[in-house]
């Protein structure tokens, strides 16, 4: 079992200029995931958008059982908490999540993935 895992993604690299009003953003994402045992993993992520203060993002992810986990969550700017559960069976991973937004209120998300 791998203990930490490092990853970035980088967005457009060199911001694009469409036209004399809009820009495509660069963008800059780095994160971070600590597995502390086989049911408890801590993740933490910083983005960084050309013009645009930064966001930290930080979360956990226990594993009740082997297929399924509870999450929670927390970024900045503006600040967000999330809350989680995702199942998975086999090969399909399905995941129900709900974020509050300081000004806009609750939002549900749901997702259905495979891996093949």
């Amino acid at each position: 079992m791998r203990d930490l895992t490092l990853g970035t993604h980088i967005f457009n690299p060199i911001a694009v200029k469409l036209n004399e009003t809009e820009v495509i953003p660069a963008i800059f994402k780095l994160g971070l995931r600590y597995d502390a045992n086989s049911k408890v993993s801590v993740f933490t992520e910083t983005e960084l958008e050309n013009g645009e203060n930064g966001i930290l993002k930080a979360g956990l992810e226990y594993k009740m059982i082997e297929q399924l986990q509870l999450r929670t969550g927390f970024s900045t700017n503006p600040a967000k908490n999330t809350f989680g559960i995702g199942y998975s069976l086999d090969n399909i991973q399905v995941d129900i999540a709900i974020y509050r937004h300081q000004l806009l209120g609750y939002s549900p998300q749901f997702s259905v993935s495979s891996t093949f």
